[in-house]
């Protein structure tokens, strides 16, 4: 949802309180660089941006999922770690 109108965050998804916001300091979450890699293809049905090996997006949701898809769009289940 990025350079959307209003603004990047609006309308607000529900994220279960995870959320990365990056660079708009309006909207709720945590503030900071995701460290994503180029667009590529990582294996599913669409380009996607991987996290960088020092992403704060690493293990920042709970091994529970917090409401996650028990799998990535490869098929790959989660939890990774």
């Amino acid at each position: 949802m990025a350079a959307n109108t209003p603004a990047n965050c609006v309308p607000k998804m529900s994220d279960g309180g995870h959320d990365l916001t990056f660079p708009d300091t309006t909207c709720p979450g945590a503030n900071v660089d995701p460290k994503l890699l180029s667009l590529a293809d990582n294996g599913g049905p669409t380009f996607t941006q991987a996290l960088g090996p020092l992403s704060p997006a690493i293990d920042a949701v709970p091994a529970t999922g917090a409401g996650c898809p028990a799998t990535d769009q490869r098929g790959v289940p989660r939890p990774q770690g």
